[in-house]
């Protein structure tokens, strides 16, 4: 008769964005046979990110002079560029990766009358991939 299995590997997009190679080595009756598998240096792709704009904590907002926003940015791949402007204006900040090599987070340090006056804040992330940055 026939028999099949199924086997399925979690990794970080991360690693993948970069090219790392996967192999998946199958014995019986004593053959091995193997299978390598990786990106493609042509595939364009980039998964679907997902853009959070995390607030001042309130104790922030009442005792300090300067607030700090955080984009954070999940199913990252390896190269994003992220960026702050300020009712378009471009504002400067820094890219920080996390634990999770998928999630990037970007902090930027605003005026608190600027944050409560309602001015827009906007993250934009962008790749070589994608075809449009997203906000």
């Amino acid at each position: 008769g026939n028999f099949s299995a199924t086997s399925q590997l979690t990794f970080k997009a991360a690693d993948w964005f970069r090219g790392s190679v996967y192999t998946c080595q199958v014995t019986h009756e004593k053959e091995l046979k193997s299978q390598n598998i990786s990106r493609s240096p042509d595939d364009s792709s980039c998964g679907e990110l997902k853009i959070t704009i995390l607030p001042p904590p309130v104790e922030q907002e009442l005792m300090e002079v300067t607030v700090t926003l955080t984009c954070v940015v999940s199913d990252a791949p390896y190269g994003i560029e992220i960026s702050w402007n300020r009712e378009k204006e471009h504002l400067e900040s820094e890219i920080q990766p996390t634990e999770d090599g998928d999630i990037v987070e970007s902090k930027v340090n605003i005026s608190t009358r600027d944050w409560l006056s309602g001015i827009y804040f906007e993250c934009v992330a962008s790749h070589s991939n994608m075809p449009t940055p997203k906000t």
